[in-house]
């Protein structure tokens, strides 16, 4: 069992969720592993757009860090403009699951999804950079399982390390390893 868990946990998956700021709608390729990533994509949002921002999981639980909306360079202007930094809050909205107290999503349906409270972008962006990790679902069955095979075989430092990369729950509809 624990030798199964831990091929689990660790097992390569890319998985694409979505990022939305009105009808911008961007791609976001991410390791299922439960480390947080840091992804750039391009993207544009007009100067002044006024909006939610809402990052659609897919069902994965999720850890959102931080969105930042970097304006794109201007002719003329020396150095980089700054960028629009929003990390989840009391006002951001958890659908499709719930938030624990550092407001990471717990998913329990496919259409989880992480949104913020309406922001304005006055320089507009060229550039969006999320850091974000995503775990993959595991049925508190499972969980029990593996918890008491790591402790029976004395590898609890093992499953001390393993802690921080996985979480209980998710939404079955977004998948695993197994159906590969």
């Amino acid at each position: 069992m624990v030798e199964i868990f831990e091929r689990y946990v660790t097992a390569w998956q890319l998985e694409t969720v979505h990022l939305s700021l009105g009808e911008t709608r961007v791609a976001l390729d991410v390791v299922v592993d439960g480390l947080a990533h840091e992804i750039e994509v391009p993207a544009s949002v007009a100067e002044g757009w006024k909006g939610v921002v809402r990052l659609d999981t897919h069902g994965y639980s999720a850890r959102l860090e931080r969105v930042e909306l970097c304006p794109a360079l201007r002719a003329g202007e020396a150095g980089r403009r700054e960028a629009l930094v929003l990390t989840p809050g009391e006002e951001w909205l958890a659908l499709g699951g719930t938030f624990d107290e550092r407001y990471e999503l717990s998913a329990t349906e496919r259409g989880a999804a992480i949104v913020s409270p309406e922001v304005t972008v006055p320089q507009g962006a060229s550039l969006v950079r999320v850091r974000l990790a995503l775990f993959r679902s595991i049925p508190a069955e499972f969980w029990f399982q593996a918890e008491k095979a790591h402790f029976n075989k004395l590898k609890v430092p093992r499953w001390r390390e393993l802690l921080p990369r996985i979480r209980r729950g998710g939404a079955p509809e977004a998948g695993t390893v197994f159906e590969d």
